[in-house]
């Protein structure tokens, strides 16, 4: 077609090519296909003759627009058509005139549609010129949340121009002829161009494939041409309006004196020639008109507003940097304090661990060896572990506020240190394959369990026998030699009668009590047995250990009722977000891009971590591992599937606005302004939130109460680089799905209540009694618990509804974060690195919100150097 002359506009294309005078095709009274009666011919647009005609069956109003006969005359070419129809009529919006259906009639194929009373666009800028600019304004936006509602359903019009824009009754605008204009034209033209040239986007004129951008050109040309009642391009043919496009003729707005600077901006941005360099969506445009709030204004109509319109609505997120330097340093400090305030509050910051893990291997296996076993072991493991029961019995006994300073002195203390070792290959029982103190069982002989303290002196010590003796019984056993390598006194115990039974088979049994002279005030009971004259038990008792039907501790009050709420509470969750997530898919409701992208994601971060948290063998049985790792990660990703598709649609109605930084980083703009900002509020409730229950153990000292029992992390971490990637990367999916409960809770209690402060309680009871289960299984006063879990829900439920999904999102990864980390600002430590490695990577997201939350602003507010 280059070079061919061809008409601007399609309404005297079709007219030069119909072969039918305006109207002749139909007398008033003619009824069509069985069903519609002719009333009056309505003119010639993009589509052929337009009739108005009332539908017999339904009683009402519509317009049937009569295809050109020669254009769908081929199978194919209908087909199409059909398929544009089938489309069209799945955008229904206030400001897009709707598709009913397509029909057949001696006289051609035609389009029923909407009958709107009103005055096409074109017609009305030919009859007085621009419009005011209060109603240009509103016109743009009618144009803009039409767009988009087709958009959001991936339907591009392919031919908007005042001509397929209605102006109703009451002055709305309306879009017509979604992705059939063009389509008509195309069929008629016979080949791939189609359209109105002096509305076609550069890409369009050049036979490039047209997008979504392609469409906000051409609703720019139209903007300009309400505001200032001119055609940007007047070209007469292709060639002329293609090189009025290479001419990069600015489109200017000011000639208009009443145009606000923010018009012309998105204007100009809606013109580029690059499709790149234009707004993404047409919800960018509506929220970047002025007092443009297309997500206020479609929950005020009774709409969803759909995932993009979230995405695009409210402020750009922008801070000052007046605001965000002190957001990042309060981020970065709030950070920092953890460290600080766990060596006061947790079980590793009150005992010192002055041994790493390969010192302590070493130890144990010397240990193995002095006591006479020496062949070379198959498979080792180690694992730190602590003693709830230790906190327990220091809370009954010592009601002194300082009660916890000397936890790091005691023996047997809280912590532990766990080496096994085995003649065979151990895998782990458990469908994680993590090989731990108890997993496998000590079932096989030869298999060596030693437990030390993080001195390196032993704790406990246990070796299964084999099952048939083959060497003479040995000598006497050296009982002394648990007391050397326990670096115990012998002379401070006696030898009593044995009340414990010994987890291994033994011939011979011995038992001690007495006291260790740096803790004299505590008895300890001293129980080993030995196999044909080896020892293989030992283990020393503290006065806390008991049988083990007396080792569950006392629970609180309200202990039993929070786990029941709890327990009950996820089931009921599930089974209606089943339900709900059923009838979304059904009903066509849903962002199902975004909950396949969040499945996906927290999947693969679930199975990953799974992959780092296992014991991984060179043998056949690594292959169940796999299995289980991938079912895991395949149940993770379903389970957060259902629950987002349940449960987005009524968020995205009802509390649009927590979704509105969560919508834009799932639609890949990790650099927009309000991700970052969402990033920096979420790294602070994050160290709050931790902080809380440091505090909780910190303050009451101070007043001369009692202090909780110290905090109690995941010791994985501690045992190896490798478990610690593991717990970072497992908390991810998990408290995700976490916070998507809590926010699943307080939907279903609006959805209930009607009322959002009755929703709110209700939650907060609900997250402060039944999903705070740690402040209900920790030693100590029941107060201070009461106020943390208090404390704790009011900041969640804050972050949550008040700032977003993302933010609370990375709140609740922040706080695992430093739940799960062994930390310490102490280089010295041998765990150190560890450390340094969770608190670079939460500063890390702060300052990367920090820089981002700017909008490419400089982050002192002005330049540095001005000329």
């Amino acid at each position: 077609m280059t070079g061919e002359p061809t008409p601007p506009d399609a309404e005297t294309y079709l007219a030069a090519t119909s072969g039918l005078p305006l109207g002749k095709r139909f007398t008033p009274g003619t009824l069509v296909d069985g069903r519609f009666r002719i009333v009056a011919p309505l003119g010639r647009g993009g589509m052929g003759e337009v009739y108005r005609a009332d539908d017999t069956k339904l009683g009402h109003a519509v317009a049937l627009k009569f295809l050109p006969r020669r254009g769908v005359a081929d199978a194919t070419n209908l087909d199409r058509l059909r398929a544009e129809v089938r489309l069209g009529r799945q955008v229904s919006h206030p400001n897009v005139c709707r598709i009913y259906d397509i029909g057949e009639s001696p006289e051609g194929s035609f389009i029923a549609m909407e009958y709107v009373d009103g005055e096409d666009l074109a017609s009305l800028l030919r009859r007085i010129g621009r419009l005011p600019a209060d109603k240009a304004l509103e016109i743009a936006r009618d144009l803009s949340a039409g767009l988009a509602a087709a958009h959001d359903l991936g339907i591009l019009h392919r031919d908007l121009k005042p001509a397929n824009v209605m102006i109703d009754g009451r002055g709305r605008a309306r879009i017509t002829d979604f992705g059939l204009a063009a389509l008509a034209a195309e069929l008629e033209a016979g080949g791939g161009f189609s359209g109105t040239p002096v509305y076609m986007a550069p890409e369009q004129l050049e036979g490039r494939p047209v997008t979504a951008r392609s469409d906000i050109y051409a609703l720019g040309l139209i903007v300009y041409e309400v505001f200032t009642g001119k055609r940007l391009f007047d070209g007469r043919s292709v060639d002329e309006i293609r090189s009025q496009h290479r001419a990069a003729k600015a489109p200017s707005l000011s000639r208009v004196r009443e145009i606000n600077p923010a018009v012309e901006r998105i204007l100009a941005r809606c013109l580029e020639e690059d499709p790149a360099a234009r707004p993404a969506s047409a919800h960018a445009i509506i929220a970047s008109l002025p007092g443009g709030d297309p997500v206020a204004a479609a929950v005020a109509a009774g709409e969803t507003p759909s995932p993009e319109m979230v995405a695009a609505a409210g402020r750009t997120g922008e801070l000052r940097p007046a605001i965000a330097w002190p957001l990042v340093t309060a981020a970065v400090i709030a950070v920092l304090m953890v460290p600080v305030m766990a060596s006061q509050t947790t079980v590793i910051g009150l005992v010192p661990l002055p041994k790493s893990p390969d010192v302590l291997d070493a130890r144990a296996q010397e240990i193995a060896q002095r006591l006479g076993y020496t062949g070379p072991p198959a498979s080792t493991a180690h694992e730190w572990i602590l003693d709830n029961h230790y906190a327990t019995y220091m809370v009954g006994q010592d009601l002194s506020p300082d009660r916890w300073k000397e936890v790091g002195r005691t023996r047997p203390g809280p912590f532990a240190f766990v080496f096994r070792s085995s003649t065979r290959r151990m895998i782990a029982w458990d469908w994680m394959r993590r090989i731990t103190a108890n997993d496998p069982p000590l079932l096989d002989p030869g298999m060596i369990r030693v437990v030390l303290d993080p001195v390196g002196r032993l704790i406990s010590f246990e070796v299964i026998p084999p099952q048939k003796e083959t060497a003479p019984a040995a000598a006497a056993p050296d009982w002394d030699a648990l007391f050397r390598e326990a670096s115990m006194d012998p002379t401070r115990f006696h030898e009593v009668l044995s009340t414990w039974s010994a987890p291994v088979d033994v011939t011979q049994k011995k038992a001690w009590d007495g006291t260790l002279a740096e803790q004299p005030t505590i008895q300890l009971h001293i129980e080993a047995g030995a196999y044909h004259g080896r020892i293989n038990w030992f283990r020393m008792f503290g006065p806390w250990d008991a049988p083990v039907p007396l080792r569950e501790p006392a629970q609180r009050p309200l202990q039993p009722i929070s786990r029941a709420v709890w327990g009950v509470s996820r089931v009921l969750v599930l089974i209606l977000a089943i339900v709900l997530a059923i009838r979304n898919v059904r009903a066509g409701r849903g962002d199902k891009r975004g909950a396949f992208r969040l499945a996906y994601v927290l999947a693969a971060t679930s199975g990953i971590a799974l992959l780092f948290g296992a014991d991984h063998i060179a043998a056949p049985e690594e292959f169940p591992l796999i299995e289980d790792t991938l079912a895991h990660a395949a149940w993770a990703g379903t389970l957060i599937w259902v629950i987002y598709m349940a449960l987005e649609p009524f968020v995205r109605r009802k509390l649009p606005q927590t979704l509105i930084g969560w919508n834009r980083l799932i639609a890949g703009r990790v650099q927009d302004p309000m991700v970052g900002r969402d990033l920096l509020v979420g790294v602070i409730a994050g160290a709050v939130v931790i902080s809380v229950p440091h505090l909780a153990r910190i303050l009451p000292p101070w007043f001369g109460a009692q202090a909780p029992a110290p905090m109690q992390f995941a010791t994985g971490p501690l045992a190896s680089a490798r478990l610690l990637a593991f717990a970072l990367l497992y908390v991810v999916p998990l408290l995700t799905v976490a916070n998507l409960f809590i926010l699943f809770f307080f939907v279903v209690f609006l959805a209930f209540f009607r009322r959002q402060s009755v929703a709110v309680a209700l939650t907060f009871v609900l997250f402060a009694i039944g999903v705070d289960q740690d402040a209900w299984t920790l030693a100590g006063p029941t107060v201070p618990f009461l106020l943390v879990s208090c404390s704790r829900a009011a900041v969640v439920l804050y972050v949550l509804l008040r700032r977003g999904l993302l933010a609370a999102n990375v709140m609740a990864v922040v706080y695992g974060w430093l739940s799960v980390a062994p930390l310490t600002l102490h280089t010295s430590a041998w765990y150190a690195d560890r450390s340094y490695v969770v608190l670079v990577a939460c500063a890390a997201l702060a300052v990367y919100g920090f820089v981002v939350s700017l909008g490419g602003r400089s982050m002192f507010g002005a330049p540095l150097f001005e000329e």
